[in-house]
């Protein structure tokens, strides 16, 4: 998501939030260019697979390029991660990082 001012309060413009659908468990990532998504991904999956116990099988997504580079297609091939990218327009498929993004503004 983008912060509705320019930029918050530590100069980032932009979060990433990744939320594991079973269990909530939900890791938030301050980021200065939308080209850093890579990388916060790269730290969320082991990092969640430890915490859950759990190995990482599919990724769900809007159409955003950073979700969609060679970068992510790659590694989703390379660790046999499922990409599902939502359908445009249809906000319930993705309802439950709506909900968490609106929250974390408000927090913020």
């Amino acid at each position: 998501g983008q912060f509705p001012s320019t930029q918050s309060l530590l100069k980032y413009k932009y979060f990433i939030s990744f939320i594991n659908d079973y269990a909530r468990f939900t890791i938030l990532t301050f980021l200065n260019s939308k080209d850093q998504a890579f990388t916060a991904f790269q730290n969320y999956k082991p990092l969640t697979e430890k915490q859950l116990n759990q190995q990482l099988k599919c990724l769900h997504s809007n159409r955003g390029g950073e979700y969609t580079s060679n970068k992510f297609t790659n590694f989703y091939k390379d660790h046999g991660i499922k990409q599902q990218i939502f359908v445009p327009l249809t906000p319930q498929q993705n309802g439950l990082v709506e909900q968490k993004n609106r929250t974390l503004l408000n927090l913020a």
